[in-house]
């Protein structure tokens, strides 16, 4: 089985141990009335992909996550097609390849934008229950740190 993960964590898990995992530790400023900054969450990102991994810190906002949900949730219905995921800021970017046999591939490229010297490009195969299980695991992360509307 696949191993469990955090609450407020998605994790995209791959063959030979791959993984991608973005962990939501809380909104970036709780309290504001400005609908560009309400949204923003304070997020982690972590990698393993081969030999290498790799972990940073990231801005990321509520309105990409429910983008990315609704967008593989609808992938996984037909098991065909691709799901490109890219974070405003840029510091990460994912495609996901589905195929009718039930495989997906997952290829990105890490560059946390405060280090523009480096970059980690990445591919790995998965499936669409771990795609299913992650699917989940964002629904609650969204659950637990919903849009907030501003005044």
């Amino acid at each position: 089985m696949f191993p469990e993960s955090m609450p407020d964590q998605v994790t995209f898990f791959g063959e030979s141990g791959c993984r991608i995992s973005i962990e939501v530790t809380g909104y970036e400023r709780e309290d504001t009335d400005n609908k560009d900054d309400a949204n923003w969450l304070n997020a982690t990102i972590a990698i393993e992909a081969g030999s290498f991994s790799g972990t940073f810190g990231v801005a990321l906002t509520t309105h990409e996550l429910i983008v990315l949900h609704d967008r593989l949730r609808a992938v996984l219905q037909s098991l065909s097609g691709n799901v490109v995921f890219r974070t405003t800021e840029e510091d990460l970017s994912l495609d996901f390849q589905f195929s009718r046999r039930g495989s997906v591939s997952i290829s990105g490229v890490a560059q946390p934008h405060r280090s523009a010297a480096g970059s980690l490009h990445f591919r790995f195969e998965s499936d669409q229950s771990c795609i299913g299980i992650a699917v989940r695991e964002l629904a609650a992360v969204l659950r637990r740190f919903p849009v907030r509307p501003t005044a």
